[in-house]
């Protein structure tokens, strides 16, 4: 049926595939650009990162990183967008984020209203080299609060809590503590 409402032959699909991808993001950019051209940054926000390996939607054996970019307070979050980039490159992952985020940012207009990062704690947005947070915060040419997520230093706290106290580490619901746990 797809293909008989489009100009394609039922047997190329390539053809199907890459008429939808073109369309998907032509009324993508649409429904973007007038928003984005309203939207005024409020003062003082919060730049939110956060990426998940994921499949490519063309092909399951081949993944990519996507990256969720919001800015927002406490009145109001907005999404920027989810770029996508190729894991494994020779270049660093923080620098891979921190030039999608850069862009991001300059295109709406919101780099001057970042003062606060949240952000997991993986070493590519938390080292001390070329981490996403080091390179967004050279890139904007000033300091700025990082506010590192708590559920994720949470883990790293547990992680060493556990380790000290040998405890078995491993999130099946059967390890030792967790049956403690559940029949106490």
């Amino acid at each position: 049926m797809t293909a008989n409402s489009t100009s394609c032959q039922p047997k190329s699909t390539d053809c199907i595939s890459s008429t939808v991808d073109r369309t998907r993001r032509e009324v993508g950019r649409q429904i973007v650009t007038p928003s984005k051209e309203q939207w005024i940054a409020p003062t003082f926000t919060t730049l939110h990162g956060d990426s998940r390996h994921m499949s490519s939607l063309c092909n399951q054996n081949i993944g990519h990183e996507h990256l969720a970019v919001m800015v927002g307070n406490m009145h109001e979050l907005k999404l920027l967008a989810v770029p996508s980039h190729q894991p494994g490159t020779d270049r660093k992952s923080g620098n891979i984020i921190a030039d999608l985020t850069g862009d991001l940012l300059t295109s709406w207009h919101s780099a001057d209203s970042i003062s606060n990062l949240t952000f997991d704690t993986t070493a590519s947005n938390t080292g001390h080299i070329s981490a996403a947070c080091v390179t967004i915060q050279q890139r904007l040419s000033r300091v700025l609060l990082w506010s590192a997520c708590r559920h994720h230093v949470g883990e790293v706290i547990l992680s060493h809590v556990f380790t000290n106290l040998q405890i078995e580490a491993s999130k099946s619901p059967e390890v030792t503590l967790f049956l403690w746990f559940r029949k106490n």
